[in-house]
């Protein structure tokens, strides 16, 4: 959230005053998550791109996917919790199709 203050209260001054509110919680459990599944995300993408990790990279981007879910659910985020809950359905729908084979 960013408030724009444009009071010219002092004759002579044309300066605009911006200030920024962090709307995200802090260091919690959430805090926590986020950041691990973030990483997992990163690692399973990593994967991905250097090729023949197919289990690993799917493996890591589901944990990470739910664990965006589970935040976005606290968060009330519904953009968050739509795109990794459809996420993790498709990650593990092409678990699904490898282990049947």
């Amino acid at each position: 959230m960013i408030i724009i203050n444009n009071n010219n209260n002092n004759q002579g001054s044309t300066g605009v005053h911006c200030s920024k509110t962090k709307v995200t919680p802090g260091h919690g459990a959430t805090w926590v998550i986020k950041w691990v599944a973030t990483s997992l995300l990163l690692i399973g993408v990593a994967a991905r791109s250097s090729g023949g990790f197919q289990v690993l990279d799917m493996s890591l981007t589901a944990i990470g996917a739910a664990g965006w879910a589970w935040v976005g659910y606290k968060w009330h985020d519904r953009a968050l919790l739509v795109v990794n809950s459809a996420a993790l359905v498709m990650i593990l729908g092409g678990v699904f199709r490898i282990s049947v084979g």
